[in-house]
């Protein structure tokens, strides 16, 4: 098959070579000009190759990428399946990452992310690759102070604003359902955290008076947060 990787884009390539190299293409079959595989990914998916001579006329795979009118890396797996049959040279991956540019880079980083990463590999992912916005939206969706806490510097230098109202949208959350004196505390040591920002204090202030009225018949509350230096006012 002679220029098929025009029809990719570079970062669809190198997924669809790990997925060959991986061995996640099964059951290859080439009848006449026909070629058709599966390929498991996070299920397993049919992909169907139709030869002219030695080029693609068309191809077609149930993935949800494919049904949105793009060649897929299911399809570029099978495509590097029928290079190896017949010898036909590797692609370099390094050569491939170093043409990228940022936007395919941001792709690939995507899609190793939302494919084989848990959450907090997501989140690692975005922030070793100075992603902040996908990191922000990940923690606006999963709002734990345990997993922003890891973030929070990093994040203050990118946007203060934005993440002090996620930092006081989720000290809100966690004392809303915090229920012991320990919770209680520990939610209470972030308010001094926020004087680092700009409007922090006064953030911080009508966050307390939230839970002096909201929380009021929350004693070990109360004691916790005088001790932070907090008193009910």
């Amino acid at each position: 098959m002679t220029n098929w990787r025009n029809l990719f884009k570079s970062w669809i390539l190198v997924r669809g070579q790990e997925y060959h190299e991986c061995g996640q293409v099964v059951e290859m079959k080439e009848v006449g000009s026909i070629v058709t595989a599966e390929v498991s990914g996070n299920r397993a998916y049919y992909v169907e190759i139709h030869r002219s001579g030695e080029r693609v006329a068309r191809m077609s795979c149930d993935c949800p990428y494919a049904a949105g009118g793009e060649n897929c890396k299911h399809m570029a797996a099978v495509l590097f399946a029928l290079d190896e049959k017949t010898a036909q040279p590797r692609m370099d991956w390094q050569t491939a990452l170093t043409q990228m540019g940022e936007n395919q880079l941001r792709e690939l980083l995507h899609s190793l992310a939302a494919e084989d990463g848990t959450l907090q590999d997501r989140m690692e992912l975005y922030h070793l690759n100075g992603m902040h916005s996908e990191l922000f939206a990940e923690l606006s969706r999963y709002p734990y102070l345990g997993s922003f806490q890891s973030y929070e510097e990093d994040l203050r230098k990118w946007d203060s604003e934005r993440t002090l109202k996620l930092y006081t949208e989720i000290l809100k959350r966690e004392m809303d359902r915090a229920c012991d004196r320990m919770q209680y505390r520990n939610v209470a040591t972030h308010l001094d955290k926020m004087k680092a920002y700009p409007n922090g204090q006064e953030e911080a202030k009508s966050l307390v008076a939230y839970w002096y009225v909201y929380h009021k018949n929350r004693p070990a509350m109360k004691d916790e947060l005088k001790k932070a230096g907090y008193p009910q006012k």
